[in-house]
């Protein structure tokens, strides 16, 4: 059954410094981020560089975040605030550089490469900590991730915020949509009203397709695609992705009492959400 919502109010526009990587050095650099992060942690992965946002406690799940499209400009430093603001709320958050194909052979090679990184860095992770598994993934990071479902069968949930569906994303990334649209985990779409790839229509018509018992959407009114990968909405994301991942996680630690705190405690407007409904409805 999926959910469909909306955030009832665009969200602040305060802006958040970007985060700067210290090996095994606490980087918060907001007050409630110094008080419950345990630090950044560096980790090499062979020729990847890994970067633990660790919480205080316990780990609630582990999240692998997967950036978007190094072609357009993506990168590690699209994920660093959400991840920083996951690791607060109680979450292990990992971002990593991806060593991107080329436009032309990523897309003729369905992201073959990208997608075996994202793979083998999800493995060592869940061979590391007992922590569930979650993959985020961010615009074209979200294709990417969800095509390393099947390599990951121990991910728990997904969550794709900028998922790019529409026709002309299509040529790009229309090979990656089987494998998650087949994959029976919990999945969470998140989306700007305004995005320019894909359509609420398309949004929710291909989402009332997907598998699974619980495939969300919610949807952040007057942003577009590239707004909502700011620094400005890591704090909604990253709320909105707590909230969801607390109702869908099968394990809950001590960590969950406090994580569900942070999540409401989140400055930006609340969710106004819906009665459940099919997402292609």
């Amino acid at each position: 059954e999926g959910r469909v919502a909306r955030v009832p109010e665009h969200p602040s526009s305060g802006q958040r410094q970007t985060l700067e990587l210290r090996q095994h050095a606490c980087c918060g650099n907001t007050p409630a981020a110094a008080h419950t992060m345990a630090g950044v942690f560096k980790h090499r992965l062979g020729e990847l560089t890994v970067h633990e946002f660790a919480p205080a406690g316990t780990a609630l799940a582990t999240v692998l975040t997967v950036h978007p499209w190094a072609v357009l400009g993506g990168g590690e430093h699209n994920c660093l605030g959400v991840a920083r603001e996951l690791a607060a709320a109680g979450l292990r958050a990992l971002t990593f550089e991806m060593r991107s194909s080329s436009a032309t052979w990523g897309v003729l090679s369905a992201h073959r490469s990208e997608i075996a990184q994202v793979a083998s860095v999800g493995v060592w992770a869940s061979e590391r900590w007992e922590a569930p598994l979650v993959l985020f993934g961010s615009s074209a990071g979200a294709p990417i991730a969800g095509s390393a479902l099947p390599a990951l069968p121990q991910a728990v949930a997904y969550i794709a915020v900028g998922y790019t569906f529409g026709w002309f994303a299509t040529l790009g990334f229309g090979r990656h949509f089987g494998s998650l649209l087949r994959s029976q985990v919990p999945k969470f779409f998140l989306m700007g009203e305004k995005d320019e790839f894909t359509s609420q229509a398309v949004l929710q018509r291909t989402v009332g397709k997907a598998s699974g018992e619980k495939n969300d959407v919610l949807i952040v009114p007057g942003v577009g695609h590239f707004e909502l990968e700011q620094s400005t909405h890591d704090s909604l994301v990253a709320a909105e992705a707590l909230k969801w991942l607390l109702s869908v996680l099968p394990h809950r630690t001590c960590a969950t009492s406090s994580a569900a705190a942070a999540a409401g405690s989140s400055t930006e407007a609340p969710p106004s959400r819906s009665s459940a409904a099919e997402a292609g409805a």
